[in-house]
């Protein structure tokens, strides 16, 4: 089987969901060396029966039953990648889903390919599915950079480094308070402050047991940073951990778009009712994840 082991023209940007992953991703996006995963999102790596969990041979499928087949981790992912992925319904309007970034035709055959290798060897057979799809975006546009914004990325990048060697991370982190904001406004979130800035800090705490097995790979920012205190400084450590060159279309969108006003920042001041409480317990969470190993931001709002 062919060898296909070299990833590192991949980056992924994740965290908590609201947290900055799609705005660094649309930055990033705007250097012409590099291609947004379409859709910006594939879903068909992290999420469950994904291409994680069939390279790493999952035992129980999620809602808690044994899966018993020899091949039943394949006809799961088959099943999702031409089903609940495919076609989605957009936050926006109309659809999304991998329907829009590759064709048809082509995803039965590289499917047919995983089939055909997954019993030699199904992390080869893995790699080898997800080295093809990634070149099928690049060569649309002549791209030789890749870049998918799941928020779930960070939560799985020691699989990830390990299905994909050579991959980088950007850790996108924000404000808990502002996160649980956001967060309950949105359908696939708890609908409480007090309970999103909890969801927030279990997802934290996953990142940071990740990012120690592979700190290298991981690049740390904090949207303050980024958007408030330490613009230009966050902008180039982005760069430099990329190894990409400036370039104006991205700094050009930096500029306009990543504007304080445009990061409602400080919005749990006029939304959450007991905000000195909720002040105090997201001060408390902070404490607990920089012991843990987070790192701190410039200055908090």
């Amino acid at each position: 089987m062919t060898a296909y082991l070299d990833f590192s023209d991949l980056l992924f940007s994740g965290g908590s969901g609201r947290s900055g992953t799609t705005v660094v991703g649309k930055m990033i996006g705007r250097h012409p060396a590099v291609q947004v995963a379409v859709p910006m999102e594939i879903k068909f790596l992290t999420s469950g029966h994904g291409l994680l969990d069939l390279a790493g041979g999952r035992k129980f499928r999620k809602n808690g039953r044994p899966i018993l087949r020899k091949d039943g981790n394949l006809r799961l992912f088959e099943k999702s990648i031409v089903g609940k992925w495919w076609i989605q319904e957009s936050k926006i309007a109309g659809k999304t889903g991998l329907h829009v970034g590759i064709e048809r035709d082509y995803l039965e055959q590289l499917l047919e390919e995983l089939r055909e290798n997954f019993y030699h060897d199904r992390v080869m057979a893995s790699r080898i599915f997800f080295r093809k799809f990634v070149d099928s975006q690049l060569a649309k546009r002549d791209r030789s950079r890749w870049i998918d914004t799941s928020p779930p990325n960070l939560m799985r990048s020691s699989e990830i480094n390990s299905l994909l060697p050579g991959a980088k991370f950007i850790h996108m982190i924000r404000d808990g308070r502002d996160v649980a904001c956001s967060v309950v406004k949105e359908k696939w979130g708890p609908s409480e402050h007090f309970e999103a800035l909890e969801w927030w800090r279990e997802r934290l705490m996953k990142v940071i047991s990740e990012s120690k097995k592979n700190p290298e790979a991981i690049l740390h920012v904090w949207l303050e940073d980024l958007i408030h205190f330490d613009r230009d400084e966050s902008f180039n450590r982005i760069l430099s951990f990329t190894n990409l060159s400036e370039a104006a279309p991205m700094r050009r969108y930096f500029d306009d778009e990543m504007q304080p006003k445009a990061a409602h920042s400080n919005r749990w001041q006029s939304e959450v009712r007991q905000s000195e409480r909720f002040s105090t317990r997201y001060l408390e969470i902070y404490e607990e994840l920089v012991k843990l190993g987070l790192p701190k931001p410039k200055m908090q709002l």
